[in-house]
């Protein structure tokens, strides 16, 4: 017995009871790895979601999941030094560096938070003051002393050598250069 599910044939088995799909694929046709759409067979790129089925020896890629990202390419500069500007250390970590990435990442974090715990004493004392004299002004002292100590200059640092270690990793070599006319 056969029946239709979305347009695809089913055979019925009697003895477990349970309906099986007949997978026919028309001759010379085949599935697209990447959409499933049905193609040619001997097809280099696909019709619907137009990627290349055949890399450049001319072998099939029947897994999309094959494809290496080496084969992409690394990311653009501006693009790796915005995320290492949003996340110290992404750059590196999206360089395929993702120990060096993460320990950078985990210096600066642990580095903010004993600093932020230290300045939180002296953003303390500024807003008392301001709340009891009726005066926003923040002393100079003030100030400096809470931009000032081990882990504010370690934050700094770290961050700082976030951006230094991503441009050192970036592959250079692999762009080629105009020469200015």
């Amino acid at each position: 017995m056969c029946g239709l599910k979305k347009g695809r044939p089913l055979k019925f088995d009697r003895e477990s009871k349970h309906y099986y799909m007949i997978d026919k694929t028309p001759a010379g046709q085949r599935k697209c790895p990447f959409c499933a759409e049905m193609i040619l067979a001997e097809a280099i790129k696909c019709r619907f979601c137009q990627s290349m089925l055949v890399d450049d020896q001319g072998q099939a890629i029947n897994d999309p999941k094959a494809l290496k990202k080496a084969e992409v390419g690394p990311p653009g500069v501006l693009g790796l030094l915005i995320w290492n500007l949003m996340v110290p250390g992404l750059g590196s970590w999206k360089l395929g560096y993702r120990l060096r990435g993460g320990i950078i990442l985990g210096v600066v974090s642990v580095a903010m938070v004993i600093w932020g715990m230290e300045a939180m004493e002296i953003f303390n004392k500024i807003l008392s003051q301001a709340i009891h004299s009726g005066n926003a002004h923040v002393s100079p002292e003030l100030m400096e002393k809470m931009q000032s100590g081990f882990w504010y200059e370690v934050t700094f640092w770290v961050y700082l050598y976030s951006f230094i270690d991503m441009l050192w990793l970036y592959p250079w070599k692999g762009k080629p250069t105009q020469p200015h006319a």
